[in-house]
């Protein structure tokens, strides 16, 4: 705990037995969970997250033939990988929940290839058909749709008609029942090829309905996908300045998941990055003053638990930050001595407990 509170270094040799030993922060033992079983023949892959304790780093390995699965994962569901084939960061969902009874990756890799190599050898409705194959084959696979996308609109001055953009949205939005991802691939669609020179209000009901159909189907679980969800129905006020419309949207949302300290953090972040520095002294009033009385309330503990504090911490700061914009340095400087003194306080402490565990391990060598 030492050295994530405090950033120390327990190793001499980084070894397992020291790990075991000294315990080591949680990247410590997926990192090198990681690599051990890369080492020995078994894929894995390390997935780091974010949550209600803070962040937090755990393994995925291929168990059998079909099955990957999660160690140590503490119920987190904001896991994110780098593919190490595209060099994108991908939801862990992309391993524990892939059918890979039912696909077949050599030929949807291979069917990818002849569709991009149609569309260099200026073949567009043949490389059109195979992309559309792999689509309809695997319908809840996530990297075929956005490949059947991508090939459609590879050339800007001969797009397919509206009509065709519509099915793929409603088809899209029909499959995310099953798998939420491609909720996000419909909307990204339908911003590009049906909404852009759209009003600002379209764009705002459109957000609205896959907001509303992502917690239909139970994605809510998904934080990284309700948040884009949420920010793209912010971005479609910000498109008019509808600063009063925002400031009523977020408000809803924070006393909504007050209870969920991750999702609030991630929510004062999103919402303080689209007030920019355009926004007014009494907007940013909004913010502080509705945070500020949702932290107080249902927040803020007396919890002595590190990574609790921390995500206290990190709001109250935000917190300061937004009384700060208002002009109000007093309430600012506040919050931030408080969140500082709790901080600090707790940080000693683990490095009082670390430095009695040292000698009285000491004292047992001699």
């Amino acid at each position: 705990m030492d050295r994530v509170a405090n950033d120390t270094d327990p190793y001499k040799v980084y070894s397992f037995e020291e790990i075991k030993e000294e315990g080591g922060s949680c990247y410590d033992r997926a990192y090198f969970a990681c690599n051990t079983a890369k080492c020995r023949g078994v894929p894995a892959v390390c997935i780091k997250g974010d949550g209600e304790q803070g962040p937090h780093a755990w393994m995925v390995h291929l168990a059998d033939k079909d099955t990957w699965k999660q160690s140590h994962a503490k119920e987190y569901n904001s896991g994110h990988f780098i593919n190490p084939c595209s060099g994108q960061s991908q939801h862990e969902s992309m391993l524990t929940n892939s059918d890979s009874k039912t696909r077949d990756d050599s030929l949807t890799a291979d069917a990818m290839l002849l569709a991009d190599y149609l569309i260099s050898a200026g073949c567009p409705r043949e490389a059109q058909n195979v992309a559309a194959f792999i689509a309809a084959t695997y319908q809840l696979d996530l990297a075929a749709w956005a490949h059947y996308v991508h090939i459609l609109g590879h050339d800007t001055n001969h797009l397919p008609a509206e009509s065709v953009w519509r099915k793929i949205v409603a088809d899209l939005t029909k499959l995310s029942k099953k798998n939420y991802e491609l909720l996000g691939l419909a909307s990204e669609v339908e911003d590009k090829y049906l909404l852009a020179g759209r009003s600002a209000s379209n764009k705002q009901k459109a957000a609205q309905r896959a907001m509303s159909q992502l917690i239909k189907n139970g994605g809510e679980v998904r934080t990284d996908l309700l948040l884009a969800a949420i920010n793209r129905q912010a971005s479609a006020m910000m498109e008019t300045n509808n600063y009063s419309g925002m400031a009523a949207f977020y408000r809803k949302l924070y006393k909504q998941y007050t209870g969920n300290i991750d999702l609030f953090s991630k929510l004062m972040q999103q919402n303080m990055e689209h007030l920019g520095t355009e926004a007014s002294p009494r907007v940013w009033h909004l913010l502080a003053r509705d945070t500020e009385k949702l932290f107080k309330r249902n927040i803020k503990t007396g919890s002595e638990e590190f990574f609790r504090l921390r995500k206290e911490v990190e709001i109250q700061n935000m917190i300061a930050d937004a009384w700060a914009k208002t002009g109000d340095e007093r309430k600012a400087a506040e919050h931030r001595s408080e969140a500082e003194e709790r901080l600090n306080k707790i940080k000693e402490r683990i490095k009082e407990e670390a430095e009695e565990k040292a000698e009285k391990e000491d004292k047992e060598d001699k």
